[in-house]
């Protein structure tokens, strides 16, 4: 029985960590996701750019 009790005590202690913990884990996500978009973002208009300047640069040699 007294290890139950012991449990029941910590289990509060636990349910803080636990919630704790979920926060860091969406914030984590959310930065995540955050960061992804905007790398996708920077890689897309780095992409066309690079196109332009492939395309104009073709032009040029042709």
């Amino acid at each position: 029985s007294s290890g139950s009790s012991s449990s029941s005590s910590s289990s509060n202690s636990k349910v803080g960590v636990v919630v704790v913990v979920v926060v860091v884990v969406v914030v984590v996500v959310v930065v995540v996701v955050v960061v992804v978009v905007v790398v996708v973002c920077v890689v897309a208009s780095l992409a066309a750019a690079t196109t332009d300047a492939a395309h104009s640069v073709t032009i040029i040699i042709h």
